[in-house]
């Protein structure tokens, strides 16, 4: 074909594709089909007229599209979050729409059926909501302060503890799910039951308008989120029992996913709902119009975002399925470090594909961690975790706080700074080599561990501070000090060196950051919650009904095993971390210094 008559032929398309360039709002899907045509046209140009004009304008036009489409999704990025609760959680609301009416009922009817009894039963009441909840309500009651519950402890103590509690209790809604949607049912159900128990004991006693302002206060986002918690249970649940035209697994999967981000989308409200209930409900003085409008706006809000919104969402657009995509699984046992910005699901992708490339190295590494932890258990936590009575069932939450109990085992301290340091450099030396090849330079393992042994330090230091700010710092700057451990290994960089790199790719990133993070908490939370079963208890009272063994004996050996359970359910946990932000480094590099759009930049001539 000559060069004039291939300007002819495709003249017309470069023209449109021009003005899709200076249109003000640029749609990325149309650029991205235009950015595939155009190389096309530019690879035959220069193996046809390669020393022609054509080849320039092509050139040109092709970077163009290139540089737009880039920008495009660098703002979509920053967009995504508010896409998700914009679109994608409404959109999923709505495909849900009958499980949240069935969640609903339930919780409805289970409320009705814990005020029936309660009226049927004068002791059903201490049933539900224990004897010791009740004497401490009466007891208030007597004081003229009934809702003095709320005021018991301190706002961030109260407000850290009960957003803890709430968001388990979620995920445990959703995980029991898996069970075809019965243990969802059953968790709304006593939910239900709880919740109407509790509003009629103060409704016996006169206290009614009292009771409600302060209970629905922040129970109206509380309790409607933990129906929404039910209702991505049975999500789940229906995948397995329901698969429809795929199969059971494909079915299953395209459940979870949507049962997941349905969960998400409560998170935050349950956060509020704790802040709520922590810092103001306690203030039953208020006004009962003050109370009152906040109730009615916090309703309004959950009605409208997840039932009208929706609805109206469907009226005026069509809901198209992802199901496609959303079964396009990789399966390739590779990773591409360098070059790509990332989005969280594909970094979360990534790290599942680096357990399972390392995964026999990795539990290696954590069962020896394990086994080498057990003397210091022996030697220094012995004394803390043998005081009171013991229960497995209980265990893994319960006493996981002994083994960062820094102010009365400083020697423990230090321990654990060695015991991580030495897992970190260990476990994140591989990524190091896969992403550097052979432009590798090795200034040694102990050069790394020292300058990591620094950072680690100051980790664990933050559990140090008063109780309350040592959790909420230690989670919030978790990924920060990941990366900071990562950079010292990738780049062989001392301690602060690596902190200097690390800020710089930190600043005006750090929405990215932590939207990875928030994404991999969740994947570690649900992986903690099937952990922390109460299925070991079975097999505990399995030895004990059938194996005679002393008292003291069964205690010793129970806390020992319990011990090697908890640091190895820990470090199954901890590599998701570990590895997930450790590969968001890579992406943090590309938006800081574009290494991989200059070299794609170079193959267009």
């Amino acid at each position: 074909m000559r060069e004039g008559q291939f300007i002819n032929q495709n003249k017309d398309k470069w023209i449109k594709f021009e003005q899709l360039l200076k249109l003000d709002i640029k749609d990325a899907d149309n650029l991205s089909e235009s950015f595939i045509q155009i190389t096309d046209d530019l690879s035959y140009s220069k193996t046809f007229f390669n020393n022609r004009y054509i080849r320039v304008y092509l050139n040109n036009l092709c970077q163009q599209l290139f540089f737009s489409i880039y920008k495009i999704r660098k703002k979509s990025r920053k967009k995504s979050l508010f896409h998700f609760w914009k679109e994608e959680l409404p959109i999923i609301s709505y495909q849900c729409r009958r499980e949240l009416l069935i969640a609903f009922s339930v919780f409805i009817l289970s409320m009705l059926i814990g005020v029936i009894s309660s009226i049927n039963d004068a002791e059903f009441n201490e049933l539900i909501l224990g004897p010791d909840y009740i004497a401490m309500s009466l007891e208030n009651i007597e004081k003229g302060d009934p809702m003095g519950v709320y005021k018991s402890s301190g706002e961030m103590d109260m407000f850290l503890g009960i957003t803890f509690n709430n968001v388990m209790v979620a995920f445990r809604t959703f995980l029991m799910g898996i069970f075809f949607a019965l243990g969802a049912l059953g968790i709304l159900i006593y939910n239900g039951i709880m919740v109407g128990t509790f509003q009629y004991f103060f409704i016996e006693r006169d206290l009614f308008f009292e009771s409600f302002f302060a209970i629905w206060l922040h129970g109206t986002l509380e309790i409607s989120s933990i129906i929404i918690a039910g209702a991505s249970g049975i999500v789940l649940g229906k995948g397995l029992i329901s698969p429809g035209t795929h199969s059971r697994l494909q079915s299953f999967q395209l459940s979870a996913k949507r049962g997941v981000k349905l969960l998400m989308g409560i998170i935050p409200i349950l956060v509020f709902a704790a802040l709520i209930e922590s810092f103001l409900t306690r203030y039953t003085e208020v006004p009962d119009w003050c109370r009152g409008l906040l109730i009615l706006t916090s309703l309004i809000f959950m009605v409208f975002y997840f039932v009208w919104y929706p609805r109206h969402k469907a009226r005026n657009q069509t809901i198209k399925s992802n199901e496609r995509d959303e079964l396009q699984e990789s399966r390739q046992f590779s990773i591409q470090y360098k070059g790509l910005v990332k989005s969280a699901n594909d970094l979360m992708k990534d790290t599942f594909v680096f357990y399972r490339m390392y995964g026999n190295r990795i539990m290696r590494l954590n069962f020896l961690g394990s086994l080498c932890y057990l003397p210091i258990v022996i030697f220094i936590l012995f004394p803390f975790l043998s005081i009171g009575e013991f229960s497995y069932a209980d265990w893994y939450l319960e006493k996981l706080s002994n083994f960062v109990n820094y102010k009365d085992s400083p020697v423990l301290y230090i321990f654990n700074t060695l015991f991580f340091t030495t897992y970190f450099t260990l476990l994140l030396r591989p990524i190091r080599k896969e992403a550097e090849k052979g432009d590798l330079t090795d200034k040694g393992l102990i050069y790394d561990m020292f300058n990591v042994f620094i950072v680690v330090l100051i980790w664990q230091g933050l559990l140090l501070l008063p109780a309350g700010w040592s959790a909420l710092s230690f989670i919030l700057l978790t990924p920060l000090i990941i990366i900071w451990i990562f950079a010292i290994l990738i780049k062989e960089d001392n301690f602060l060196a690596a902190a200097q790199r690390t800020s710089a790719l930190i600043r005006n990133n750090l929405g990215y950051i932590y939207a990875v993070y928030g994404i991999i908490f969740l994947v570690g939370t649900i992986g903690l919650v099937f952990l922390n079963s109460p299925f070991p208890v079975f097999y505990v009272d399995f030895v004990t009904w059938n194996i005679p063994v002393e008292e003291n004996a069964l205690n010793n050996t129970l806390i020992l095993a319990n011990s090697f359970i908890s640091i190895f359910s820990i470090l199954i946990i901890c590599p998701i971390f570990m590895i997930g932000l450790s590969l968001c480094y890579f992406s943090l590099e590309e938006i800081l210094e574009a290494k991989g759009l200059k070299e794609k930049l170079v193959i267009f001539g």
